[in-house]
């Protein structure tokens, strides 16, 4: 039967796809793969249902990479933070390149002390694009439901994320996220204004109680934060981790 005597009407996207189907010595149309194919026939049952199923793959990987990226909004965009690049490597202190590149959630915590420029920031954001690409990996749900809750947050934020919220509501919300998050990365913590002090100690008790995985960068010597917040709350955040320090 010729397309133009089809009894349903077709539309003019998909006439113009069947006279485009190559055909074999006999004139008749035919797949991909060779195998002749009926007037109303795109490709085979074969390769129709091999390309439902890498439509299904395609779409579920889509979806599992929008829900392990969904933390990354409030990631800073640094693109040569990755472990391998160059500029990653040539910025980083080589004590904080490999503790990221060896960095496991099974580790616990990770507390990266350091002077400015040593790449700590850069170690932590080079360690949520590798957690998050081997959540892709795995696709474990436990690995994906940690890094999909990821939030990035600066001490200075937490310290003063009270300051303009109402009395007698609940807590605010950037302390809210940062009290349940998952997975929880503190950037620069130890410089904040002293407007709230506490914040930090409250929340390191909170994600120790609730056993949170937290990564904290700071620019001031372990001492110094175990005075600023209390022995026992950093006490508490730092036995549950490791503590990378590069100071001379």
């Amino acid at each position: 039967m010729n397309i133009e005597d089809m009894a349903w009407p077709i539309p003019p996207e998909i006439k113009a796809l069947l006279k485009a189907r190559p055909t074999n010595a006999a004139g008749e149309p035919i797949c991909k793969c060779g195998t002749v194919l009926r007037d109303d026939q795109l490709r085979c049952s074969v390769c129709a249902e091999r390309a439902d199923r890498e439509h299904e793959q395609r779409q579920h990987r889509e979806a599992l990479c929008e829900k392990v990226y969904r933390g990354f909004a409030t990631v800073p965009d640094w693109p040569w933070a990755r472990i391998g690049d160059a500029d990653f490597v040539a910025r980083t202190r080589p004590k904080i390149s490999t503790a990221c590149q060896r960095y496991t959630p099974a580790v616990g915590n990770l507390v990266m002390l350091g002077p400015t420029g040593h790449g700590k920031t850069a170690g932590a954001i080079a360690i949520a694009h590798r957690l998050a690409g081997a959540a892709l990996e795995s696709e474990d749900a436990a690995d994906v439901r940690r890094i999909a809750g990821l939030f990035w947050v600066s001490g200075h934020e937490l310290a003063n994320a009270r300051r303009h919220h109402g009395l007698g509501e609940d807590d605010a919300p950037l302390i809210r996220r940062a009290m349940r998050s998952p997975l929880l990365i503190v950037d620069e913590l130890g410089f904040e204004a002293t407007h709230d002090q506490t914040v930090i100690p409250e929340l390191l008790h909170h994600r120790y109680t609730a056993r949170l995985l937290t990564i904290v960068t700071s620019g001031a010597r372990d001492k110094d934060l175990a005075a600023r917040y209390g022995a026992a709350p950093w006490r508490k955040l730092c036995q549950l981790g490791a503590v990378i320090e590069t100071f001379a």
